[in-house]
């Protein structure tokens, strides 16, 4: 195994890939976008439901399980 690893080891040349950084910039943008379009979107539906008082936490009183 040494003499084959030693024999081959100068042949190995690494090549940038392009495609793996472009899929992986999609990934990225998908794993840390839709997680803040969702922070966002539940934060929206707090803000309308609580009518814009968000540090209003007597409603909270009835659903509290601690």
């Amino acid at each position: 195994m040494y003499r084959q690893f030693n024999l081959y080891l100068h042949t190995l040349i690494p090549r940038p890939d392009d495609s793996i950084s472009k899929h992986f910039i999609r990934y990225s943008l998908f794993a840390w976008g839709l997680p803040a379009v969702l922070l966002v979107l539940s934060g929206l539906l707090q803000f309308q439901d609580k009518l814009g008082n968000l540090l209003n936490v007597e409603s909270l009183s009835t659903h509290n399980c601690w």
